[in-house]
């Protein structure tokens, strides 16, 4: 056997994946394996090439080669790791990582992977101690800091997230991503000035990124700045033209300005891109309700009943669309719904009770009036229409 033959065929195979040629170059690696089976680099190159092509499970036949010629090839573990994670097969992949890891404990790429692994099984507080690990190892690992503040938030530990953030940006000042997700931590703290601060940092450093332009813009509506925030969606609409997000949120802030037209047609554009929106239908028929087009309110009302048959408000707002007809016992059934999803509504019971006072039925509109009261004592609506109702009866 040529051993330099053998390792011609590899070095053809590697400078052939360089070059994106994956099936030329596994076909040289199969040549070198042909000649000698045993040969762990061929084996190895060809799980990378497979896993490049995208074909995992091959890929894993690969490294479960080199891992049965040698248990203790640490980088096999880790590939094989990665390939199943590709797979969304994660409970498999710790186990490779485990292994890569109980060959060499100082392995950050396997802690780190480990930890994404478990991130995406919502096993935050065990992808935090990998995260640990690995800056326990390497203190400037940028990303290691930036997904532990993920994880963090994902757990809802905002301020926690946002140390993490700053330590991503302090080794990497041009973290677009970190500084991102510390601008979500900093809005979900209800810290919307800091946040668009964040948000503007992400966009100097890349002015295309949706996410930051639309994120500034729900800051901005937050601060009842309604007219900077439809700024900030246009141009992240006129980056992805198919943001239904940022459509949606638009016509929200034109609402705000009771700029109803308009912003029935940002709902329209949001739902001619994802027609299951089940909240633009519901925020198109509250303008429709605005501009006393109730009938046609209905109809989105009844879009969205359709797409989610358990979405109170849709229930809720369509009876009282159905009160502004005078469809009262329409209206009850409607409050009836939106009761059964959500009995502690108070807005529901009301509802209900000045229905039913429209139908001259007090005793039972008085008893409405009452459970909203023994929900919510200070709900001055329901003390004021129990007084009115049990005047005129």
């Amino acid at each position: 056997m040529n051993h330099k033959y053998v390792k011609a065929w590899n070095n053809k195979g590697y400078t052939l994946n360089d070059l994106n040629q994956y099936e030329e170059a596994i076909e040289c690696y199969n040549e070198a394996i042909s000649i000698s089976p045993k040969f762990v680099d061929a084996w190895h190159k060809k799980g990378h090439a497979l896993n490049d092509f995208n074909q995992y499970i091959e890929a894993i036949a690969c490294y479960n080669e080199v891992i049965s010629i040698n248990p203790r090839d640490e980088q096999a573990w880790y590939d094989k790791g990665c390939a199943l994670g590709n797979l969304n097969q994660y409970n498999e992949a710790i186990e490779c990582y485990n292994e890569a890891i109980s060959i060499n404990p100082k392995n950050v790429d396997a802690w780190h992977n480990k930890g994404c692994a478990l991130g995406n099984l919502n096993q935050n507080e065990e992808a935090i101690e990998c995260y640990n690990e690995v800056i326990s190892i390497n203190p400037r690992d940028e990303q290691a800091w930036y997904d532990k503040g993920y994880a963090l938030g994902n757990l809802n530990q905002n301020e926690e997230a946002i140390e993490c953030f700053n330590e991503a940006i302090y080794i990497n000042p041009k973290y677009v991503d970190a500084w991102y997700n510390k601008g979500c931590a900093l809005g979900n703290l209800k810290k919307y000035n800091e946040a668009i601060e964040c948000y503007n940092e992400a966009i100097s450093i890349n002015p295309k990124n949706v996410d930051a332009w639309h994120n500034k813009g729900c800051a901005l509506g937050k601060l009842n700045q309604y007219n900077e925030a439809i700024e900030c969606y246009n141009e992240a609409i006129s980056i992805n033209r198919k943001f239904a997000r940022g459509c949606y949120n638009k016509g929200l802030s034109l609402a705000s300005l009771n700029k109803y037209e308009d912003a029935i047609e940002c709902y329209n554009e949001a739902i001619s891109i994802s027609p299951k929106f089940v909240d633009a239908w519901l925020k198109k028929g509250y303008a429709l309700g605005n501009l006393n087009q109730y009938e046609e309110a209905i109809e989105c009302f009844n879009e969205a009943i359709y797409i989610n048959p358990k979405y109170f408000n849709a229930w809720y707002c369509k009876g009282l669309a159905l009160r502004k007809l005078n469809q009262y016992e329409e209206a009850i059934e409607c409050y009836n719904e939106a009761i059964s999803i959500n009995p502690k509504n108070v807005s529901a019971w009301n509802g209900k009770g000045c229905a039913l006072g429209n139908l001259n039925q007090y005793n039972e509109a008085i008893k409405c009036y009452n459970e909203a009261i023994s929900i919510s004592p200070k709900f001055v609506d329901a003390w004021y229409n129990k007084a009115y109702r049990q005047c005129i009866k």
